[in-house]
């Protein structure tokens, strides 16, 4: 495979995981909105990823690779549906908690999860016409802790806020029928059960969906517009990154893995060393983090427009 096959094939499978990226989060996530069924929603994720790290382990053609870089992009659903169970799950004081530690981890495992091929560069095997080596074998191993994770999900998770929906339903009714019973003796059960119903109506009408013509707001089309250039900025640049140090520069892939260990681990550092010095405090906090994020979005366009290094 000459450079340029390597390279539009790259490009395509890289598109390929961003439009599964794209689809899940729209479909999956607004399925959870509409049901929270988190179970089947955490199943049916982990089912499309174990199929698609199972097939880009398959080094018979090009297409397994490609539909196999597809269903890997459902993992990115996972975000949509999580967020979305903490913001129904938990109040505003412990919401921010919950998602500052949720997106921390979520970033450390973004980070170092590219490096993570260097574990297998030792890896060498061959089963039948299935030849796993250091280019492979992370998937396989993903497809079988996943299928763990997946046994482990059948069995122990739960749709949570569903559950404590009906633990709050039957709370109320509970004192409702104390309610009413004390009413009765006063001769108000009618009252009663006007209020217990207008309590259920506005509970009801709490749950009502966004439509999608409200998103067409100036914050909202803002914010999505940002960060759509901030993962475009982030995704590119990696992607470049790669196809350029193996085309190019010929680098191998252990070198690439360590490559993107130390960027992590610098990063964390850098991260944690702020959070120390107290910089991340304060109502100047998330305005310093926008910018700081533009800013590198900024230069990484800039680097993705010079003349390529040959």
């Amino acid at each position: 495979m000459t450079p340029n096959q390597s390279r539009l094939y790259y490009s395509l499978a890289e598109m390929f995981n961003a439009f599964g990226q794209m689809t899940s989060g729209l479909m999956i996530g607004r399925f959870m909105d509409r049901t929270r069924n988190l179970k089947l929603t955490c199943l049916l994720i982990l089912c499309a990823t174990i199929v698609g790290n199972l097939l880009y382990s398959l080094p018979f053609h090009i297409s397994f690779i490609l539909i196999g870089r597809f269903l890997c992009g459902f993992n990115e659903a996972f975000q949509v549906a999580l967020c979305g169970e903490f913001k129904r799950c938990y109040k505003e004081d412990d919401l921010i908690r919950i998602l500052s530690w949720y997106e921390l981890f979520f970033a450390i495992g973004m980070a170092v999860g590219p490096g993570a091929p260097v574990i297998f560069s030792w890896v060498n095997l061959k089963i039948g016409h299935w030849w796993i080596n250091k280019y492979n074998a992370l998937h396989v191993f993903l497809t079988l802790l996943l299928v763990l994770l997946l046994i482990l999900l059948w069995f122990q998770l739960t749709d949570l806020s569903k559950d404590l929906d009906c633990m709050k339903e039957k709370h109320l009714r509970q004192r409702s029928q104390l309610q009413c019973k004390k009413d009765e003796q006063r001769g108000s059960l009618a009252s009663t059960e006007h209020h217990d119903n207008e309590r259920y109506n506005k509970k009801g009408q709490s749950r009502k969906l966004m439509k999608w013509k409200e998103l067409l707001q100036i914050d909202i089309i803002t914010l999505c517009g940002c960060y759509t250039i901030l993962r475009y900025a982030a995704n590119a640049s990696a992607a470049l990154i790669a196809m350029d140090a193996t085309t190019l520069f010929h680098w191998p892939v252990s070198w690439i893995s360590w490559l993107t260990i130390a960027g992590a681990g610098t990063n964390f550092l850098g991260i944690t060393m702020l959070i120390k010095c107290g910089v991340f405090k304060g109502i100047k906090r998330n305005y310093f983090c926008f910018l700081s994020a533009i800013n590198t979005t900024m230069f990484i366009l800039a680097l993705m427009l010079l003349p390529k290094i040959t």
